[in-house]
């Protein structure tokens, strides 16, 4: 069963009620009581009290809300008894929860969102950029994406696992025309001279590196060489 959230806002006095509701019972069970069911000499000898003595008290103080013994609760009464500083407990706490709830219900991508891919079956996908179609209404951490220009299905639905939201059109970082680089393939030491950012299938708005060695000139991605300053070379 689906329910709004908004509707629940709506409620949060009848849902107030019954939170008090259910905590009275786990404390009636642990043999607390409200004062005006309290059994002890000090609350009897109080009843007992002429109701002169008993006018003359209550101007001192509220015997409904008095503690007679340990085991008397002065919120132990129907909610709609409490007194509205009461009330507010137990609605501070409503609205705590379903503002959890609407924290967790959230979608983790909207609409139009562009995403890169970091696990999928098909490896060919990884590193692909995506942009969000649509986002599933029951299960937020799921969504369509077109990719490549090709709309996506509910059939190969992606989740937040698989897809992480790309907040700019900077991939990466761009490398410093000098950097000596080592590529993975050859192992050779090469320096990159120019970059160009591409969309290829290693994502949206990574660079094409151009570099040079003794005898060799080779266009890399990031991804197909590592920094020579890693290796400590």
């Amino acid at each position: 069963m689906n329910i709004d959230i908004n509707t629940l806002k709506n409620k949060i006095e009848n849902i107030s009620e019954k939170v008090h509701e259910a905590w009275a019972r786990e404390k009636l069970s642990q043999g607390f009581h409200s004062p005006n069911s309290c059994q002890s000499d000090n609350h009897k000898s109080y009843l007992n009290t002429d109701w002169k003595n008993q006018d003359r008290l209550e101007n001192v103080f509220n015997p409904k809300f008095f503690k007679w013994c340990d085991k008397c609760h002065t919120d132990l009464y129907s909610y709609s008894e409490l007194p509205e500083n009461k009330k507010e407990y137990d609605r501070v706490t409503v609205r705590a929860v379903l503002s959890a709830i609407e924290d967790i219900h959230q979608p983790y991508f909207q609409k139009g969102d562009r995403v890169r891919i970091k696990d999928a079956m098909d490896v060919s996908y990884i590193g692909k950029i995506g942009i969000v179609e649509e986002v599933s209404k029951y299960f937020p951490t799921s969504c369509k994406l077109m990719i490549d220009g090709k709309p996506g299905s509910w059939g190969n639905a992606w989740s937040v696992s698989m897809i992480e939201k790309v907040e700019d059109n900077s991939v990466e970082e761009r490398l410093p025309v000098g950097t000596e680089i080592i590529d993975k393939q050859s192992g050779e030491r090469l320096a990159i001279v120019n970059s160009t950012k591409t969309d290829n299938q290693f994502g949206y708005g990574v660079y094409l590196y151009d570099c040079s060695g003794l005898n060799t000139t080779l266009s890399l991605y990031r991804k197909e060489f590592i920094l020579v300053s890693d290796e400590g070379v």
